[in-house]
């Protein structure tokens, strides 16, 4: 009643749960592993979740702004000695129209030519992703981290360093938390794993100090000698049948194991790259969003309207720009559904029909507003898939500057006809100051106070679907 709220942020990436109950005027959060009962022996330690509280007064946005803020100031890990800003990333399994599945068929036959049409493009980051080592299916490779020589007979130094001299990234896909029975690594070093059940699958040991050597030095290698820069992590291990009086004790040397691996490899590597996978997106908690620089979203791909609603939840929690989205549209409604998050380039530019100045564009055009993603955010219509418009927008309150993208989907057939306009009212602008605004698709520019933006600004889309992005900044 008194416009006070709390957020809770949890930090565990392993199983947890969280049990809330409100009574009148009183909120009862419990949160932590999903199972622990346990005796610390003599001399022994254990690491429990990481739990942040943020609490906040006034109007609810602004509590999850504050949240973001405070997760882009002190928990989001700078990249290359600045704040984090995403770069426009390619991931090799989503070209040849391969829609997330062209991973061990990748060789560097098929990938080589890639890289001078992304790099025309503006790409920044170029990424090969499961199944540049021994196995096919790539599953069955797991835990082998060495080029497969088949594949890459030169290893990556011909990609990488072609990247490399047009100032692109390189980095590869890891799953270090696993290994298929058929990786070296289950000969020769069977104490370092632990069998999953009646599974052809094993997990890697990460509380011993002597598995996560084994696997950083196999990365270490791959940055001295291969170009590696950019660090890409997925799945998770499982853990071990604990009994009644150790319940919670394997899981949680495993997952502090895996927190050491993550910080030795910055420190070995402090201008390493680190895209979290994140087990289709079921891995975003506090801990990861502290360790990477972006997060994939899910394994849910090119659906626009799912990208637009992903992104507009995403961003009540998360600083804009950390949630990894491929796209393989290149049209304004596709590309810009996935604006405000990390832009991930599906394309196929070797087809003979991709339009590549089109795409261009799009990527200069993601590159001028990418910086005010780091702003407040503010959702300017309700969250839905069935409504015909969505709307949501970002403001930078230090530059007094932003952008707003509206979308008319073309998915719902009502019985009454949708009016071709919606009125927005933008938010977080000084009322007396002005700003010069420019509506991109319609091609106009005005001048107006920041009170008659709040009070509201008539969008035309005649389209559906269709799509309005609103650019503002300031006029001194």
């Amino acid at each position: 009643p008194d416009n006070r709220g709390l957020l809770v942020g949890v930090g565990w990436s392993g199983t947890w749960r969280a049990q809330l109950n409100v009574a009148e005027s009183e909120c009862h959060l419990q949160s932590g592993l999903r199972e622990t009962h346990f005796v610390l022996k003599p001399g022994e330690s254990v690491r429990t979740p990481r739990i942040l509280l943020a609490l906040w007064k006034g109007k609810r946005l602004h509590g999850q702004n504050v949240f973001r803020r405070l997760l882009y100031e002190h928990y989001v890990p700078h990249l290359r000695g600045k704040p984090q800003e995403p770069l426009v990333s390619v991931n090799v399994c989503f070209t040849y129209k391969g829609f997330g599945g062209y991973l061990h068929q990748a060789t560097e036959e098929k990938v080589l030519p890639l890289v001078d049409p992304f790099i025309q493009l503006g790409a920044e980051l170029f990424i090969i992703d499961a199944g540049w080592f021994e196995g096919a299916p790539w599953h069955r490779g797991l835990g082998n981290w060495i080029a497969a020589r088949n594949k890459y007979p030169r290893g990556f130094t011909p990609i990488s360093s072609r990247l490399a001299e047009a100032g692109v990234e390189f980095g590869l896909w890891f799953g270090p938390e696993l290994a298929s029975s058929q990786a070296p690594v289950v000969r020769q070093h069977s104490n370092l794993l632990r069998r999953q059940n009646e599974s052809s699958r094993y997990t890697v040991r990460m509380e011993l100090p002597e598995s996560r050597e084994w696997f950083l030095q196999q990365v270490d290698q791959l940055v001295q000698e291969e170009g590696l820069t950019c660090y890409r992590q997925d799945l998770s291990g499982t853990f071990g049948d604990d009994p009644s009086s150790r319940k919670g004790m394997s899981e949680s040397h495993h997952v502090a194991g895996l927190y050491e691996l993550w910080d030795t490899l910055k420190e070995r590597h402090p201008d390493l790259i680190m895209e979290g996978c994140c087990a289709g997106g079921r891995r975003i908690d506090l801990e990861t969003v502290a360790q990477f620089h972006w997060h994939q979203k899910s394994d849910r791909w090119f659906d626009s309207e799912s990208d637009q609603l992903g992104l507009y939840g995403a961003n009540l929690f998360l600083p804009g720009g950390i949630i990894n989205i491929p796209t393989q549209a290149t049209d304004d409604y596709g590309a810009w559904s996935g604006f405000a998050g990390q832009f991930s380039l599906g394309w196929d530019p070797l087809d003979e029909d991709f339009p590549m100045e089109q795409a261009r564009q799009q990527v200069e055009l993601y590159k001028e507003i990418r910086p005010l993603l780091s702003g407040d955010f503010y959702p300017l219509t309700p969250p839905s898939l069935d409504q015909p418009w969505m709307g949501y927008q970002f403001h930078r309150r230090d530059l007094d500057r932003g952008f707003a993208l509206i979308f008319r989907r073309g998915i719902v057939k009502p019985v009454i006809p949708v009016p071709a306009s919606l009125v927005i009212s933008l938010r977080g602008l000084e009322p007396d100051t002005r700003y010069g605004v420019h509506l991109r698709k319609a091609g106009s520019d005005e001048i107006r106070p920041g009170r008659a933006l709040a009070e509201g600004t008539e969008i035309v889309i005649r389209d559906a679907p269709g799509v309005e992005m609103i650019t503002y900044d300031r006029v001194d």
